[in-house]
């Protein structure tokens, strides 16, 4: 409560107990973010190994600590949180949501290959055959086994 009233306030930004109270802030704040998101892979990695019968409670659960961790910001845009949002995404039954996330996520970080992987995946997942041959093919193109001798 103490860090989300501190962000909920302004500052004048002059003094030297200003600076180092918003570096104590600010650092409370990545391991309260850090905290949410440990218990959301948690909550999620429990969700994909549940019970039928558990689903609903764990789900709930799940959902509850991502609401949380939305409240200090968009975890899909987080390294850690990226992974996480396109599983959510797919288990929520909106894997267009998911390639989307990945095609921003794309455009950021172009050499990542296992984003193009997933790319792939979610494109196989949506029964898009024709787009998912193209990106079979980008993929060899992009990040070929080995490379031609001379």
């Amino acid at each position: 409560d103490e860090v989300a009233a501190w962000y909920g306030r302004e500052h004048d930004g002059e003094g030297v107990d200003v600076d180092e109270e918003s570096a104590e802030m600010k650092k409370r704040r990545t391991l309260l973010v850090d905290a949410l998101l440990a218990k959301a892979t948690a909550q999620s990695m429990l969700l994909a190994e549940a019970e039928e019968s558990d689903r609903p409670q764990r789900h709930e659960a799940f959902e509850s600590t991502w609401s949380q961790l939305e409240q200090w910001g968009d975890p899909a845009t987080m390294d850690d949180g990226f992974d996480l949002a396109v599983d959510r995404e797919r288990r929520r039954g909106r894997p267009a949501s998911a390639l989307a996330m990945v095609h921003d996520r794309i455009d950021a970080h172009p050499h990542t290959q296992s984003l193009y992987e997933l790319r792939l995946e979610l494109l196989e997942e949506l029964e898009w055959d024709h787009l998912a041959a193209a990106q079979r093919n980008d993929l060899l193109r992009r990040f070929p086994d080995d490379y031609q001798p001379f």
